[in-house]
C-alpha cells in the first residue's frame, strides 16, 4: 500500500489470489494458518437487499443473550457467536441470512473460525459499497506472491464481482446517528464517494474524493484542503461537491459553503449560515446537478432563512435565494426532493418550495393525514430517497409508516402490538425495520415492498434490535 504524501493520493491495494509461502512478517497465529483478506466477499452483492452489523447488547452481559435466536443461527448455518465481537449479516432478496466474510484462512483447507474486521458504518452506491473499519489491519496477498500486514482502515467491495481492496483511511461512512446527515456522499454514477475521513499521517479530519473505478484500483484525494471542519456536505449527479465548513472554530457560528467542481475548476463561494440543509436534484431529470440550500433562520415559528438555488450550467455555477413566505408554521426543517418538486417539512406538514424549477413564492403546507405526532427512530422519524419521504408516526391505536412523492400520501399502518426500533428506506421506497411485539417482546423482522401499504414480518426470534449496530439498505 502506498502513501502519496506530496500529492495527498492514498492507493486502495489490489489484493490478488497469488501464490505465497512462510508467514507474513513473522506472525505467529498458535500454530494455525494465517489469515488474509479474501479475493472477493463471500456473498453476492446483487442478491442481498440490506446488510446488518449486530454487537453484544451493552445491557447485558449474559452468554444466554446472543445476537441471534439458536435455532435460526442452526438452520442458517451463522455462527452467534456473543464472545466473537460485532457480526456483519447480509439479508438476501429471497428471505435468506448469510455471515459476510472479508477475510479467510491462508489454507483453504483449515477449518479454523477467522474474526472478521470490526465494521462500524456501510455505504452503498449504484456500483460498489464501502466499509468502515477503524483500526483494522490485516495480511494481503502481493502479486508477487509475498504476503504482508497493512492498514485496512476502508474497505471497498465491487458489486459485480465482489472485488475487495482496502486502504488506511479511515472513513466515517454512516451517519453518526443522524440518518439525514450524512457524512459520505455519491455521484449518480456511483464511482466517486466523498467521505469524512483521516489518514495515520493526516488525522484530521476533512472531505476525501474517493474515486473508485481508476485503472489501477480506487484512490483516494483529499477533496477539500486545507479547511478541515466540515459540517455537511453533499454530491450532486455528476460529482460536484457541496460543502458546508467552520473556517474558524473560534468563530463557531460563522460558516462558509463551497461548491467544488468534478473536473478541478474554481470552487464556488456561497455565503451560509448555521442550520444549514442542502439536496440536490434527482438524477434523470433536467435539474439533476442542481443545488438547493436551506440556511439561518431561528428555527420557530414563521420560518426566517434563505433558500439558495444553485444551478450549473456548463462548467459555471449561478446562486439565486430568496426566503418562503412560511408563516404561522409550527416549526421547519430539513429539504428534500419529491417527485413533483423541492419540499421542506414543516411541523407535520411538507411545503413545495420549487415547482418545475420554479419558485413557489408563497408555499402551502399540505397537513400530513392521521398522524398524532411523529417519532424519532435513529436520530429523526424521517428518511429520504430520490422521489419519496417516508415517516414514522403515532396514530393514538399504533403505529404507522407514511410514504409521500408529493402528490399522494401512503399508510402502512402497523398491527397494535409491533413497535419498531429502527427502519430504512431502498431507492424504489421499499420499507425494512426491526422491532419487538409490545405484548411478548418477541423480535421481529419486517418489510413494506415498494408501493405497497401492507406490513410484513418475514421472521420473528431472529435479531434482537438491541444488537443492531448499522442496519443499510444496498439494493
Amino acid at each position: 500500500m502506498q502513501t502519496i504524501a506530496r500529492r495527498g493520493c492514498l492507493a486502495f491495494s489490489v489484493f490478488l489470489l497469488a501464490a505465497c509461502g512462510g508467514k507474513p512478517n513473522g506472525n505467529d497465529n498458535g500454530g494455525q494458518s494465517a489469515t488474509v483478506l479474501r479475493k472477493s466477499v463471500n456473498v453476492d452483492l446483487a442478491q442481498v437487499s440490506s446488510l446488518v452489523v449486530l454487537g453484544q447488547n451493552n445491557t447485558s452481559s449474559s452468554p444466554s443473550n446472543p445476537a441471534l435466536s439458536a435455532g435460526y443461527a442452526q438452520k442458517h448455518a451463522l455462527q452467534a457467536d456473543p464472545s466473537s465481537g460485532p457480526q456483519l449479516l447480509a439479508l438476501t432478496l429471497t428471505g435468506e441470512v448469510l455471515n459476510v466474510s472479508f477475510v479467510e484462512n491462508e489454507d483453504p483447507q483449515s477449518t479454523g473460525r477467522v474474526p472478521q474486521p470490526p465494521i462500524q458504518a456501510i455505504f452503498p452506491t449504484s456500483t460498489w459499497v464501502l466499509f468502515s473499519a477503524p483500526e483494522f489491519r490485516v495480511n494481503v496477498r502481493r502479486e508477487d506472491g509475498g504476503i504482508e500486514m497493512v492498514d485496512c482502515r476502508t474497505i471497498a467491495a465491487r458489486r459485480s464481482d465482489g472485488a475487495l481492496y482496502c486502504a488506511p483511511l479511515g472513513t466515517q461512512l454512516g451517519t453518526g446517528g443522524d440518518p439525514l446527515g450524512s457524512t459520505a456522499s455519491a455521484n449518480a454514477a456511483g464511482d466517486v464517494v466523498y467521505a469524512i475521513g483521516a489518514t495515520p499521517q493526516s488525522p484530521d479530519r476533512t472531505v476525501y474524493k474517493i474515486m473508485l473505478e481508476q485503472a489501477g484500483g480506487p484512490t483516494a484525494v483529499v477533496a477539500f484542503d486545507p479547511y478541515i471542519n466540515p459540517n455537511r456536505f453533499l454530491s450532486n449527479a455528476a460529482g460536484d461537491l457541496y460543502v458546508n465548513f467552520t473556517p474558524s472554530q473560534l468563530q463557531p457560528s460563522v460558516t462558509t459553503s463551497k461548491i467544488i467542481p468534478i473536473d478541478q475548476g474554481s470552487p464556488f463561494t456561497l455565503q451560509g449560515q448555521i442550520n444549514v440543509f442542502v439536496v440536490s436534484g434527482k438524477p434523470g431529470d433536467p435539474d439533476h446537478n442542481t443545488f438547493y440550500v436551506m440556511h439561518g433562520g431561528s428555527g420557530g415559528i414563521n420560518f426566517d432563512g434563505t433558500l439558495s438555488i444553485v444551478t450549473k450550467t456548463g462548467n459555471s455555477f449561478a446562486e439565486s435565494s430568496y426566503v418562503p413566505n412560511l408563516a404561522n408554521v409550527q416549526s421547519y426543517g430539513f429539504i428534500f426532493s419529491l417527485s413533483d418538486g423541492i419540499y421542506m417539512l414543516a411541523g407535520q406538514s411538507l411545503a413545495r418550495v420549487i415547482a418545475n424549477g420554479a419558485i413557489v413564492t408563497d408555499p402551502v403546507p399540505v397537513l400530513l393525514t392521521g398522524a398524532d405526532q411523529l417519532i424519532n427512530i435513529g436520530g429523526a422519524p424521517m428518511r429520504f430517497v430520490p422521489g419519496k419521504i417516508v415517516l414514522f408516526a403515532s396514530t393514538g391505536s399504533g403505529y404507522k409508516f407514511i410514504r409521500h412523492d408529493g402528490v399522494v400520501q401512503q399508510d402502512i399502518l402497523l398491527e397494535a402490538n409491533v413497535e419498531p426500533t429502527s427502519f430504512i428506506v431502498s431507492r424504489d421506497g421499499a420499507i425494512e425495520f426491526f422491532g419487538s411485539r409490545t405484548d411478548t417482546r418477541e423480535k421481529i423482522h419486517g418489510t413494506v415492498a415498494a408501493g405497497s401499504t401492507e406490513a410484513i414480518i418475514v421472521s420473528a426470534g431472529v435479531v434482537d434490535p438491541a444488537q443492531v449496530i448499522v442496519f443499510t439498505r444496498i439494493n
